[in-house]
């Protein structure tokens, strides 16, 4: 090469390196543009196309967000007007963990700054936690990471699906917000679907948790339940129920189920509750642990499965009810607090008199564990101002525990009845179900009868003491046991035992163990005298109209006693009257003033105050005389004696000190 030729090259050379460092230069001190150019090239105007849109924003070395489509159709109000194949992808952090949000379009107007993008036609939204959302329109707001749809919205999350009218998700913060017309629906396969629809519903994605508020109602199987706010806890990979609040104006309603099918009281059961709160904790099989209602007031209505037919149990607390149930969503334990009051209600058959029973109690906090299988009660604590109501009956006591069908009342208990009974006792036992009626009362008893009645030993009533008492309901029988006294006005009877069976006008009085029983007598001229009894028994029979004394039995009237080994008998009239007196035995002993009469048999007649005395033979003696004779008459007004004899009937009289015996040859012997 010509040396002319060669330095011309040079100067080229030269040249070309130094617009090349210029160049470089520029464009490293010119600022980097906020999105790369788009692979096309021009200003495309409305209705001019360019195919392959990719456009990406780098943060760092991870993506930030991207944007894909098949073309971009122009632009309209400053926003490309990017169609077909849309996809849009970004990332996020919530809680330090990355998650990734799609969406999908068959249209999207984009800006990339501030980052702002509208998707239209077919939308779809997916996160990497699962959540799936499809709508007409999304607007997207890169810088808050929210996307907002005023569309109906439709969405899924494994298990759980729904719709809505509305919707904002806020990315950063892991929150779905569905703002009108929520309908939710988790697929349980073992219990049915759980619906859920209310006015609007917030998902937490940190908590894991549904909030849906304003006419919430939950349905399931045979359950529905209505609130005005709930907390929803799903499972949605297993398709089941972790856990449920629900609050303010609270009314669930099931047909043999809480919140699962074939739970709490298996069908024909049914259940409702009402209050301001209700919550369900499940266990990790997806069956209910406990449920608890009220924190401010609850009632529960529960029909049994198994049991009376139309029997009615409600349960109402100020402070809150808590079912704790079993593996199978039955009720094992029921615990309420607060003014607590539980009743049952049922209709008696035809063949008992009919018409509507009820039984209520009412305390201050009352624990009760049941059987699951049948909901009868098995055991139950009630403690503080404890009241019970149970067929004209009313118990009152500051506590209670129920057993074996027995309510046991401890605390200064008292049980009145509507016909006139009051019974005080250190316990006092009331049987209900098929023992209800039956009574039984421990320590220091007291027991009033206030009712009137005809006859011997009512009609002031009765007041009793004893140190036990036992009531049989189907029997009819009171027994009263240990230092016994029984009072009527100012007859009284004292024994170890009595036992008091039927009603008036066929009652039945027995008493046992050094029986002393005194009595006023209650015949015409004669009434206000004392008759007093002692034996080793006593039994009167009301429909009788008899008293009957065994065992080294002694009746004294004013200064007539008799005393017999074996038996006597008293008879009274309908007003309770004596109207004769009869003792019997090997020997009968009369003693009356100074007078002794020994006899078999001796028969006292209050209308004539006459005894009579009958033997093998009668003895009578006194301080100067000793006769005998088969019969001996006492006239106690005239204090006239008569003994008869075989052949001759003799008049003893006794006047002073001194007796005269006078024998009447024209009388015979009886």
């Amino acid at each position: 090469m010509k040396a002319g030729s060669l330095g011309r090259l040079r100067l080229v050379l030269a040249g070309l390196v130094a617009l090349v460092t210029a160049a470089v230069a520029w464009n490293i001190r010119r600022p980097v543009p906020e999105s790369p150019a788009s692979p096309t090239s021009g200003d495309v105007q409305q209705g001019d196309q360019a195919e392959g849109v990719d456009l990406c924003r780098l943060d760092g070395s991870s993506e930030k967000w991207c944007l894909k489509a098949k073309q971009e159709y122009g632009r309209e109000e400053g926003r490309r007007d990017w169609r077909d194949g849309v996809v849009f992808t970004t990332t996020y952090k919530i809680s330090g963990m990355t998650d990734e949000l799609t969406i999908r379009s068959e249209r999207c107007l984009f800006q990339p700054t501030p980052l702002e993008a509208r998707f239209e036609g077919d939308v779809e939204v997916k996160t990497g936690k699962g959540i799936a959302v499809e709508t007409d329109s999304i607007l997207y707001r890169g810088e808050e990471e929210k996307a907002v749809s005023e569309e109906r919205v439709v969405f899924r999350r494994k298990k759980l699906s729904g719709s809505a009218t509305g919707m904002l998700f806020d990315a950063r913060n892991s929150r779905l917000e569905l703002t009108a017309d929520v309908s939710l629906i988790l697929d349980d396969s073992l219990r049915g679907p759980l619906h859920v629809t209310g006015r609007q519903a917030v998902f937490d994605g940190v908590d894991e948790t549904w909030q849906i508020t304003d006419d919430v109602v939950v349905e399931q199987s045979n359950t529905r339940l209505t609130a005005g706010w709930l907390i929803a806890d799903f499972n949605v990979l297993e398709g089941r129920l972790r856990g449920l609040l629900a609050l303010s104006d609270v009314v669930v309603h099931s047909d043999g189920a809480i919140l699962q099918s074939g739970g709490i009281g298996a069908p024909p059961g049914s259940y409702s509750i009402r209050g301001p709160r209700l919550q369900v904790r499940m266990r990790d099989d997806g069956s209910p642990a406990e449920i608890l209602a009220g924190h401010g007031g609850a009632e529960i209505m529960m029909i049994p499965s198994r049991g009376r037919p139309d029997e009615r149990r409600r349960i109402e607390a100020a402070g809150f009810v808590a079912f704790r149930l079993d593996a199978k969503g039955r009720v094992e334990e029921v615990e309420a607090r607060k003014d607590v009051v539980y009743q049952v209600e049922w209709h008696e058959p035809p063949a008992t008199g009919g018409g509507q029973a009820r039984q209520r109690l009412e305390c201050k906090w009352m624990v009760v564990r049941m059987d699951p299988e049948t909901g009868a009660i098995r055991e139950g604590e009630f403690d503080r101002q404890v009241v019970f109501e149970d067929q004209g009956r009313r118990a009152t006591a500051n506590n209670a525990q129920y057993l074996d069908s027995t309510l046991h009342f401890t605390g200064r208990p008292v049980l009145q009845s509507d016909d006139g009974s009051r019974l005080r006792a250190s316990r006092i036992a009331v049987g209900t179900g098929e023992s209800a009626g039956n009574l039984r009362a421990m320590g220091d008893v007291r027991h009033v009868i206030d009712r009137k009645e005809e006859g011997l030993l009512g009609a002031e009533g009765m007041k009793i003491s004893a140190a036990d008492f036992v009531y049989d309901a189907r029997m009819r029988r009171a027994q009263y046991q240990g230092g016994t006294y029984l009072k009527s006005g100012s007859d009284v009877i004292r024994a170890s035992e009595i036992v008091l069976s039927g009603e008036s006008p066929r009652r039945r009085i027995q008493a046992k163990g050094e029986v002393h029983s005194r009595f006023r007598d209650r015949a015409g001229a004669e009434n206000g005298k004392r008759i007093d009894v002692k034996s080793r028994e006593m039994v009167y029979e009301e429909a009788d109209a008899r008293i009957t004394y065994t065992g080294d039995v002694e009746f004294t009237r004013d200064e007539l006693v008799t005393r017999t080994s074996e038996m006597l008998f008293m008879d009274l009239d309908k007003s309770g009257a004596l109207s004769s007196v009869t003792a019997q035995g090997e020997k009968v002993e009369i003693v009356n003033k100074d007078r002794t009469v020994q006899g078999r048999k001796a028969v006292f007649n209050p209308q004539n105050n006459t005894l009579v005395i009958r033997g093998d033979p009668v003895v009578l003696r006194d301080s100067t005389n000793e006769s005998r004779g088969p019969s001996l008459t006492l006239d106690l007004k005239t204090d006239r004696v008569v003994m008869d004899g075989l052949n001759e009937q003799r008049t003893i009289l006794k006047v002073g000190s001194r007796s005269k015996d006078k024998t009447s040859p024209n009388e015979r012997p009886r």
